[in-house]
């Protein structure tokens, strides 16, 4: 099933209209996705790892990275998730995470 059924009766001078009407995320949603986003975040950086030790280091949020879709800034409307990518601060490489799991 095609979940764009408009896009194949979509003439070609009209295909800019139809992107930005059917594709694009509207306002409300890109709110209510940076809402959940930062919410998210909060609780990842304020609450999730406190007091947890790792390696008897204290386990802290560095960085918080959005990847897919959302990151590249390429979303569709009411059909993209959101990946969040966190950088902790026990871990100094990869390599490292990989070998303490």
């Amino acid at each position: 099933m095609d979940p764009f059924p408009d896009l194949y009766a979509t003439p070609g001078d009209s295909l800019d209209h139809f992107l930005e009407h059917s594709l694009q995320p509207q306002r409300d949603w890109k709110e209510e996705g940076q809402d959940a986003w930062e919410r998210i975040e909060r609780f990842f950086r304020e609450q999730c790892f406190r007091d947890e030790l790792l390696l008897d280091q204290e386990v802290r949020v560095i960085k918080v990275v959005k990847g897919g879709s959302s990151g590249k800034g390429t979303t569709l409307n009411h059909r993209s998730d959101q990946d969040m990518i966190l950088f902790l601060s026990c871990f100094s490489s990869f390599e490292e995470q990989a070998r303490n799991r």
